[in-house]
C-alpha cells in the first residue's frame, strides 16, 4: 500500500545496505539463531528483510525455499 501512495515514503535496507552492524557480530548472530531455532530465517527477516522467511516451526518453509531458488 505504502509503495503505491505518494504521501507515503518507503525504502527497505538490509543491514549490507546500512552498514550498521559489523559482518564478523552479524555472523555470529546467524549461527546463535540457527542454533536455537533450527534454521536462520529469523535472522533472514529481521536484518534483510526478507518477507519470504518461514514462520518459525513451519515444517517445510526451508525446502520450499531452496526449491523456489532453483
Amino acid at each position: 500500500m505504502a509503495k503505491e501512495n505518494p504521501d507515503w515514503m518507503v525504502s527497505i535496507q538490509t543491514v549490507d545496505d546500512t552498514k550498521a552492524i559489523a559482518p564478523e557480530v552479524l555472523e555470529s548472530e546467524r549461527r546463535e539463531i540457527i542454533q536455537k531455532n533450527g534454521s536462520d530465517a529469523i535472522f533472514q527477516q529481521e536484518y534483510y528483510c526478507s518477507f519470504d522467511a518461514g514462520i518459525n516451526g513451519s515444517y517445510y518453509a526451508e525446502i520450499l525455499t531452496q526449491l523456489e531458488q532453483a
